[in-house]
């Protein structure tokens, strides 16, 4: 499934460099052949790519099971939409020789509410690959359909493999103006994510409640904005399940946030237009007024256009963010700096971006981070190394961010508000630890014979006690989040046990004694007493400090 995806978002980075039409054959009786019309809706060809009516920003590809081999893909138009169907799937290739060769050998059939349609004489496009791929170029069927009609539209490839075998994949389209049934938010929300609409910001929205929201009704909860990306925009708003975080708390109930993650609607710089702004600042305002938040603590943040988004509200109010986290972000196109980037120079801003992004070049956040330094503005700029703008939400929406959120606010604070858990004391090497329930960790070093899998960031548990039972990997340089099981350990000396750990390129299962030792700065120091995956002792492993 990972493949479908991928040829398809490719398209995001990639540009037009031919578009042949190549007429083997005429027009087929019982096929659709360009210049047909069906129901009022006309089938034909494009001379210049508008991606945003493709398949990559129509579908929801996030929702789909990748080890599924037969996958239904759901799409979402309004009638009359155009819609560009021809990268339903495609070939990769370097040279023009090479492509004829694929290409002769690419055995797809499309067919659209059941009727094949006659490819040949569509013609298809050569696109330009902007580094996505290790391909140069990609080739697709030039495949359009205008004026979709109202209903369930199904679009059906169907390619014959060299191996034998059929890949089958079906896009399902809902074409309505005729919103989904939403209901509107009020006081008495349940805990969890929900969707909802606004009447008053005109939108549909997800809202996460933590679980211990309105248990004292006294406290006031902060407040996340997260703004989506492109590949999210004019769809369901079901979709933003998939969006991370959203992802990671369809299952949790203690994320200190309320969060809220409306969904746009527009073309490019969607975020930007007024209309949009407008719903944004209207829905924080209906979120305020129904909910018990607190005004002091309201934090915005998005990714890619999403990014954009965040500097175009931020700089527009600056009045009402305690924060602003853009990542992957950008302003106005072409890109430019804000004329009034010096009214949120007293906002604590943190963004990210990779080095390598051709997509939103770092030059395009790294001036906007400039002349907000300039100004004397309060601004961390984390620049990932060799990623491009396939930057993953996990490295950024990480305790790390969570936990500095939380210090940041508005004006005075409030006399009772809902705080991270994090680590008050300073413990000794000596005595217990002193701290609450939950706290996050970085470790910090680690020595060379270990592995780089002990560098990262870790969410740590104490028990009532503060004594330190269990570490939990969230984020390691040599493996993806979540990669490492949890440590449970009694006091300060590890239960000798099996620890499943994967992507870790030296053992599969570690099985060992390892001794946690309290140091006088606070941080947690963990020893390999033995590692019996290797059958040798070892010495420290990794030093942790509380991100406070």
């Amino acid at each position: 499934m990972k493949r479908i995806a991928d040829l398809t978002i490719a398209i995001l980075f990639a540009s037009l460099v031919a578009s042949c039409a190549q007429a083997t054959s005429g027009p087929i009786e019982g096929k659709i052949n360009p210049g047909d019309e069906i129901d009022g809706m006309v089938f034909t060809t494009v001379d210049e790519i508008d991606w945003e009516i493709s398949l990559t920003f129509r579908c929801d590809f996030d929702s789909v099971d990748e080890s599924d081999t037969s996958p239904t893909i759901p799409c979402f138009a309004a009638p009359g939409d155009r819609v560009f169907f021809g990268n339903c799937n495609g070939i990769l290739y370097d040279t023009p020789q090479e492509a004829e060769k694929l290409w002769q050998d690419f055995k797809l059939d499309i067919t659209f509410d059941e009727q094949a349609v006659n490819l040949p004489l569509f013609g298809y496009l050569d696109i330009e690959d902007e580094g996505y791929f290790e391909k140069k170029y990609l080739r697709l069927w030039n495949l359009v359909v205008e004026n979709i009609s109202p209903g369930i539209h199904n679009i059906q490839c169907k390619e014959e493999l060299t191996t034998g075998e059929t890949d089958i994949r079906t896009y399902v389209f809902t074409v309505s103006d005729q919103p989904e049934s939403l209901p509107m938010l009020s006081s008495e929300a349940p805990h969890g994510i929900n969707a909802y609409r606004s009447t008053q910001a005109k939108l549909d929205y997800l809202l996460y409640l933590p679980g211990d929201y309105g248990v004292d009704p006294e406290v006031k909860w902060p407040l996340l904005i997260y703004l989506h990306g492109m590949d999210r925009v004019n769809k369901s708003v079901n979709v933003l399940h998939n969006a991370y975080p959203l992802s990671a708390l369809i299952d949790k109930d203690d994320f200190p946030f309320i969060l809220v993650a409306p969904q746009g609607t527009g073309e490019y710089e969607f975020w930007a237009q007024d209309e949009m702004v407008g719903s944004v600042m209207a829905l924080v305002d209906e979120i305020q007024s129904t909910l018990v938040v607190d005004g002091d603590r309201i934090y915005l943040t998005g990714e890619s256009a999403g990014g954009n988004g965040t500097w175009e509200i931020g700089v527009r109010h600056p009045e009402r963010f305690a924060t602003l986290v853009p990542m992957m972000g950008y302003y106005g196109w072409p890109f430019t700096v804000p004329e009034n980037i010096c009214d949120i120079k007293d906002i604590p801003v943190w963004a990210f971006h990779g080095d390598a992004d051709d997509v939103v070049p770092l030059e395009a956040e790294q001036s906007i981070v400039d002349a907000l330094k300039a100004c004397g503005g309060e601004v961390q700029f984390t620049v990932f190394p060799d990623v491009g703008h396939e930057l993953e939400a996990q490295r950024v929406y990480a305790p790390e961010l969570y936990s500095w959120l939380l210090e940041q606010r508005l004006g005075m604070p409030t006399t009772a508000t809902a705080t991270a858990v994090m680590p008050t004391a300073t413990p000794t090497e000596e005595t217990p630890i002193a701290a609450p329930t939950y706290a996050f960790m970085q470790v910090t070093s680690a020595e060379e014979v270990i592995g780089t899998w002990f560098v990262g960031m870790y969410y740590i548990r104490f028990d009532e006690a503060g004594t330190f039972r269990q570490a939990h990997a969230l984020e390691t340089l040599d493996s993806q989040p979540y990669a490492i099981s949890s440590y449970d350990f009694d006091g300060t000396k590890m239960v000798t046990q099996e620890i499943s750990v994967s992507g870790v390129p030296s053992c599969g299962n570690q099985t060992g004694s390892y001794e946690l030792r309290l140091l006088e700065n606070g941080n947690l120091q963990i020893l390999v007493i033995e590692d019996r995956c290797t059958g040798r002792a070892l010495d420290t492993a990794g030093e942790y400090r509380p991100v406070r």
